[in-house]
């Protein structure tokens, strides 16, 4: 537990309270939020939570007392306070303190930024103050040598001589000049994956240029959580959505998570993939496969493309000849054959093939310099 939360409905005090636990677990999320609905509030992209109360491990959250906050921007800052430290926590409590924020959505972007901030919290180890001052000031790292050959103390002394200090509850703070970007636009959360996931998705709407604001999802998720991340992104419905698929970590055992790629990635797709059933398995070698059959291997979905029904494997040979074709919105880095102007995904950028090929282990991946590939427009 990061902090206790109650909440209620500034519009209807006699509805009552809902006291929640942050960040929610995953397993009683959906409870949580018919629980909140109860009180008529929790509105997926609406501030519509009164906060009354904070208490926990967060003292500085009190300052959100008294204000409007919606339910997963709680959630969402609680994830990202949970990976802080002691001290990017005192950096975190000493300049929401200092700045006076009280608006969560001003929290939220103070979590990325929070760490270009010096904070002294014991005068007594100036040596201490002195390592983390220059680390600061040098990315949050530093070497070993460098380390041994600072004198540690003497760095303390000089700023407190000479910059301005802000005393706080928290310890006395100095920004050091830190500037707080909108990372966070009140709508699209940045990207921040808090649990394990099998799949990381961006989503938007297929109306909204390419380059918009997304929302990212982490699969699993509940049915409710996508239905509320949909809104979020602006999405009406699953005809409008644009997914692009980033990182996948899919399991050894059978997923229905294939359906969703194929009827829903914007990637152009081999001929013949028009649905997949959610029952597909590893490839198996001892196996026979007829044409329209489906399998994984190393996280790649694959389809028999071929005519004829046997037990060939899926490797370079049977890829390039068609008897074998992959599906997938992401570049494949090995037995994966591309045609001129067929378009993948890969970190953060799409690409277009620039001739017909098929890849094998050790072949370079897509970037501004592969003969192989270009930027997509």
């Amino acid at each position: 537990m990061q902090f206790n939360a109650v909440l209620s409905n500034r519009e209807h005090p006699e509805y009552g309270v809902f006291t929640e636990s942050f960040p929610v677990s995953r397993a009683s999320y959906d409870d949580n939020i018919e629980m909140i609905r109860q009180l008529e509030i929790g509105v997926a992209v609406a501030q519509d939570c009164h906060v009354d109360e904070i208490t926990g491990d967060w003292p500085v959250l009190r300052l959100m007392e008294h204000t409007q906050v919606n339910f997963d921007e709680l959630d969402y800052l609680a994830q990202r306070l949970d990976s802080f430290d002691q001290y990017e926590k005192a950096q975190f409590q000493g300049m929401a303190a200092k700045l006076e924020l009280h608006d969560v959505r001003e929290l939220i972007n103070l979590t990325f930024c929070c760490q270009d901030a010096t904070v002294i919290t014991d005068f007594s180890e100036l040596d201490i103050a002195g390592r983390r001052h220059y680390m600061t000031l040098n990315g949050g790292g530093a070497s070993p040598d460098e380390l041994k050959k600072l004198d540690a103390r003497a760095f303390a002394e000089e700023l407190i001589d000479y910059n301005i200090g802000y005393v706080t509850h928290f310890g006395v703070v100095y920004p050091n000049g830190m500037e707080m970007p909108e990372l966070y636009d009140g709508r699209h959360f940045p990207k921040y994956r808090y649990e394990d996931c099998v799949m990381e998705v961006e989503m938007s709407s297929r109306h909204t240029p390419a380059d918009s604001p997304a929302t990212y999802i982490y699969l699993p998720m509940t049915q409710v959580q996508i239905e509320r991340a949909m809104l979020r992104a602006g999405v009406d419905s699953y005809a409008d959505m644009r997914l692009r698929f980033l990182e996948s970590e899919l399991p050894d055992a059978n997923t229905s998570a294939w359906t969703q790629i194929a009827e829903d990635s914007p990637a152009q797709k081999p001929p013949m993939i028009e649905s997949v059933s959610a029952d597909v398995k590893n490839y198996s070698s001892g196996t026979t496969y007829s044409q329209g059959d489906y399998c994984v291997v190393n996280g790649v979905l694959y389809q028999r493309t071929g005519s004829d029904s046997s037990k060939t494997g899926i490797d370079y040979s049977s890829v390039n000849n068609g008897t074998w074709t992959q599906v997938s919105s992401e570049f494949v880095y090995q037995n994966a054959s591309y045609k001129t102007g067929d378009k993948v995904w890969y970190k953060g950028q799409y690409y277009t093939a620039t001739k017909d090929f098929t890849t094998y282990s050790g072949f370079g991946v897509p970037s501004n310099k592969s003969d192989y590939w270009k930027p997509a427009e």
